[in-house]
């Protein structure tokens, strides 16, 4: 005691902790424990609501269908003509997100009043996680439930989104096995990594360890994705890369890390493995891309170190590819360099 971190719902504050509270405090005014306070840290997770509902409202004189912005949703009432409105529900295939808000797909003058609402057994909405198991498994639920925003805020649920987190495994998985022989792709081997692989592997080591540390559960998991994506372009996978990634994965998605974890032939559970550690000398980004332009105008890209001399990136850059060619015949009046992002070549 004290207990390092208290997670639970908001109701958590004037129901159990008050009451943990206040017997821990009797018992440590009579001597019986030794801290004030039973718990250093509180977090509320947010209440996970149904999934979105969009309705679209109608004139119902004209059945013309009308913006939810002209709509009185107590009486049911058109602002603009104080008719009656009618409305259906609509389905996500039938509208797309215009800036910050639903519209109808197609018409984007006409705004859909969209909303979730507290799971209740009435309302029709609820979730039964017995069917997500079924349906993608248990470390899509897991994976999703964190991924859907921050754990502190109030989130809507979207079978889209389950789906979409079931993807990502299934390329994780592909990543090592091939599905039609269930064997080890031919990618994996046990060779020396490249620089660029270990740059990719130390930067999502220190973000889903940074991110974890603050309970940033959807960033951990939008990091390994960014890792999952440039990993599918390698030629060869090192193990000495895919084995630290598997044990970042693991308490997100447990039962697929356990099983990539043996077929790439290591032995034990990867909750008795150390946690995997960067370092600094890999997070260094040995070349980005600058932009060429000719008056400001995009011409050419080139590849080259960050912390390139000035002049050389100049020299480069009047050399490269279409650049001689577009600058013939014209006087070069100023070259600009912005450290790190462009060269602007002024001529005319």
């Amino acid at each position: 005691m004290p207990v390092d971190l208290y997670v639970g719902g908001a109701e958590h504050s004037v129901l159990h902790l008050l009451y943990a509270r206040f017997w821990h405090k009797v018992l440590y005014d009579i001597g019986v424990v030794s801290t004030e306070e039973p718990f250093s840290k509180l977090v509320h997770q947010g209440m996970i609501l149904g999934e979105m509902e969009y309705q679209l409202y109608y004139d119902k004189e004209t059945n013309l269908p009308i913006s939810a912005d002209d709509v009185d949703s107590n009486t049911n009432i058109q602002i603009s003509t104080g008719r009656e409105v009618s409305s259906k529900i609509l389905i996500e295939d039938d509208i797309e997100k215009f800036d910050d808000i639903f519209v109808l797909k197609n018409n984007n003058k006409i705004r859909i009043d969209a909303r979730s609402y507290k799971m209740s057994k009435s309302r029709g909405n609820v979730i039964n996680p017995d069917d997500i198991v079924t349906n993608y498994g248990a470390d899509s639920l897991r994976l999703y439930e964190m991924f859907m925003g921050p754990l502190r805020d109030m989130k809507s649920w979207s079978n889209k989104g389950v789906e979409g987190v079931h993807r990502f495994l299934n390329r994780v998985w592909r990543l090592a096995v091939d599905e039609e022989t269930d064997q080890l792709v031919s990618e994996v081997k046990d060779i020396e990594p490249t620089y660029d692989q270990l740059h990719i592997l130390h930067k999502t080591i220190k973000k889903v360890t940074e991110d974890i540390e603050n309970l940033q559960f959807n960033t951990a998991i939008a990091a390994m994705m960014i890792f999952v994506n440039e990993a599918t372009n390698w030629k060869d996978r090192p193990k000495s890369v895919m084995n630290p990634f598997i044990l970042l994965l693991f308490p997100f998605a447990p039962h697929i890390a356990e099983e990539l974890w043996t077929r790439l032939g290591n032995s034990g559970n990867p909750i008795y493995h150390a946690w995997p550690t960067y370092s600094d000398k890999y997070l260094q980004v040995n070349e980005i891309t600058w932009v060429i332009q000719i008056n400001g105008k995009i011409r050419e890209k080139i590849n080259a170190s960050p912390d390139i001399a000035k002049e050389e990136v100049e020299k480069i850059a009047l050399s490269t590819g279409k650049i001689p060619d577009l600058l013939s015949g014209k006087t070069i009046r100023k070259i600009i360099v912005v450290p790190k992002k462009l060269v602007n070549i002024v001529a005319n």
